[in-house]
């Protein structure tokens, strides 16, 4: 048969996706490149036209998605009627429900980049989402500011501590997945929503807001997306 000539972005785009539903049916680890070109119908020629190595396209995987949790969250963060601290929740709302929606994807890729071997491909993925989600929080808090919401030492600074923590979680999280499959999915998810309670209470103080204005997390949310992982 012969093969479909299509734009790069394109073949670029199919090479992500036949690679994103099969980290999500299989697990990263088990997937290898030649199963990503089988799905894809393309030769190893193809692949490395496009990516150096299965990491390159998890890191460019990673910095898709979160490029559309911000495209998605655009309507919230530019809406005018509400103030930067009640767009700042949506938006952290918004990702906790994207969060459960990709809970099987989200868990392999924990899985995988956060074993010691992986440091090198860890610190990628962590750089590739901060360059697209930083920018849009810092305008957020910028904003906050010019509004009287928000009094921080420095919006970009808060940006990256806010990321920092999110970043620093995901180990936290995989250890919850393990005390869950353990048959403690109660106990792991308190100890998930503590951890996160305080973090928002950091976050609280950097922005100079009330305690309890900033939502990190809704009860049962932590005990939702580890039954989702696990």
């Amino acid at each position: 048969m012969t093969r479909v000539k299509k734009p790069p972005v394109e073949r670029r785009a199919e090479l992500m996706d036949c690679a994103q539903a099969l980290f999500l049916s299989r697990g990263y680890e088990a997937t290898t490149v030649n199963d990503i070109l089988a799905r894809a119908g393309l030769s190893k020629g193809a692949f490395y036209h496009h990516f150096d190595s299965k990491e390159a396209l998890l890191d460019a995987l990673t910095e898709r998605m979160a490029a559309r949790i911000v495209a998605d969250a655009e309507a919230i963060i530019g809406d005018a009627s509400r103030d930067a601290l009640e767009r700042l929740n949506a938006f952290l709302a918004q990702g906790r429900q994207w969060k459960v929606e990709q809970a099987r994807l989200l868990r392999g890729m924990y899985e995988a980049v956060l074993k010691s071997e992986n440091a090198a491909l860890y610190q990628r993925l962590v750089a590739a989402s901060t360059r697209v989600v930083a920018p849009a929080l810092t305008r957020l808090v910028e904003e906050g500011v010019r509004q009287g919401v928000f009094r921080p030492p420095a919006p970009a600074l808060v940006a990256e501590v806010l990321l920092s923590l999110a970043n620093a979680r995901q180990a936290v999280w995989l250890q919850a997945m393990a005390d869950a499959e353990a048959g403690e999915l109660d106990a792991a998810a308190e100890r998930l929503e503590a951890r996160m309670a305080d973090e928002a209470a950091v976050v609280e103080r950097l922005l100079g807001v009330a305690p309890g204005a900033v939502v990190l997390v809704e009860p049962g949310f932590c005990r939702a997306i580890l039954r989702a992982m696990c």
